[in-house]
C-alpha cells in the first residue's frame, strides 16, 4: 500500500510489510483502517484487486474519478487499474476493512471466469452484502491479530470465500429468485414465506410483496401462515427483523442507525419502536445490558 507518511487519517492498521505468495492468489495488502470525520486517503494508482468492506460510518469511494458513496454493509471491489481515493463523510468516522490482491496463475485455472470478470474490468463496483462476507472479513483479521504468525491456509481460505461470496452477492443484486412452486401443501408455502422473510430481511418487506412473490393472495397467506404458526405474518416479519437488529448489535462495529438503514426501516424513531414493542426496552437499553453482563 502507498505511504500516506503525514496525511490525516485517524489509523492504518496494515498486515504486511511485502506481498505475500498463496496457492491461488499473491496478496499484497491487507488490514483495517479508521478514517476520522472529514479525513481521506488521498488519490493514488490502484497496484491491484482489492476488495473493502464498510464496517461502518459513511463515506466516497474514488476510482478514477467517478465518486460512489458508500456505507456500513458495502461491499466494494476497485479494479487493478486508475487512481484511488477513499474519503470519510464531514460527520462520521469510516471504518472499513480491506484486502489487496492479484490472482495468480493457479487461480486463474481455478477460479471459473465469471468469478475473474469480475475483477478485470476499468470500473469500481459498489453492492450490499446479502450472503454474509461481513464474517470472513472479520476472520481474516481476527486470524492476523492473533499471537504468533497468521496460519496461511486460513488466510487464503477466508480470501477465497470473500472473492466468491462477492461474486455471488454482486450477482444477487441482478438476479430474482423464483419462490413459486408447483408444491401448494400449507407446509411447503409457509415455508417459502420464511425463506422469503429471511433473504429479504435487510429490505423493507411486505405481505403484499411475499405474496406477489409465492403467486397467491394477500388474504391466503396471511390466514395460512397464522394458521400454522399462531403468529400473524406482519408480527413474524417484525420479529425476524428485532432478531436479526440484536445479531447486529451483539456482532458490534455497526451504530444503531445503521442497523435501522440496514434493515429497511424508515427511520432510527421507527426501529426504536419496533425494537421495543418486541423486547420491552430500547435498543440502547439492550447495548447497555450487554456491556453490564
Amino acid at each position: 500500500m502507498p505511504n500516506f507518511l503525514g496525511v490525516r487519517f485517524n489509523y492504518d492498521n496494515s498486515f504486511l510489510s511485502s506481498p505475500v505468495k498463496l496457492r491461488n492468489f499473491e496478496l499484497v495488502q491487507i488490514g483495517e483502517m479508521c478514517l476520522e470525520a472529514g479525513f481521506e486517503v488521498p488519490t493514488h494508482r490502484q497496484p491491484c484487486y482489492e476488495i473493502s468492506y464498510i464496517f461502518s460510518g459513511h463515506g466516497v469511494f474514488e476510482h478514477s474519478g467517478i465518486k460512489t458513496e458508500v456505507t456500513a454493509g458495502d461491499i466494494i471491489i476497485t479494479p487493478a487499474s486508475g487512481t484511488h481515493a477513499i474519503y470519510a463523510s464531514e460527520n462520521e468516522a469510516l471504518y472499513y476493512s480491506y484486502a489487496g490482491f492479484n490472482i495468480n496463475g493457479d487461480g486463474k485455472a481455478a477460479l471459473p471466469q465469471n468469478i475473474i470478470s469480475l475483477f478485470e474490468t476499468e470500473k469500481q463496483t459498489v453492492f450490499r452484502d446479502s450472503v454474509g462476507i461481513y464474517d470472513y472479513f472479520k476472520h481474516c483479521m481476527d486470524e492476523f491479530y492473533r499471537s504468533g504468525s497468521p496460519e496461511l491456509l486460513l488466510i487464503e481460505s477466508y480470501l477465497l470465500q470473500i472473492v466468491l461470496l462477492s461474486a455471488r452477492a454482486e450477482k444477487s443484486t441482478e438476479t430474482a429468485f423464483n419462490y413459486r412452486t408447483a408444491d401448494e401443501s400449507p407446509g411447503r408455502i409457509v415455508y417459502l414465506i420464511m425463506k422469503y422473510v429471511e433473504r429479504n430481511i435487510e429490505k423493507p418487506i411486505t405481505v403484499g410483496g411475499i405474496a406477489e412473490s409465492l403467486g397467491y393472495s394477500t388474504y391466503h397467506i396471511s390466514h395460512l401462515f397464522k394458521a400454522k404458526m399462531n403468529i400473524t405474518l406482519i408480527d413474524y416479519i417484525s420479529e425476524q427483523k428485532i432478531n436479526e437488529a440484536k445479531r447486529l448489535i451483539k456482532r458490534g462495529g455497526f451504530t444503531l442507525t445503521e442497523i435501522s438503514d440496514r434493515l429497511g426501516y424508515t427511520c432510527i424513531q421507527s426501529f426504536s419502536r419496533s425494537f421495543k414493542n418486541k423486547t420491552g426496552i430500547s435498543p440502547t437499553a439492550y447495548c447497555e445490558s450487554l456491556i453490564r453482563d
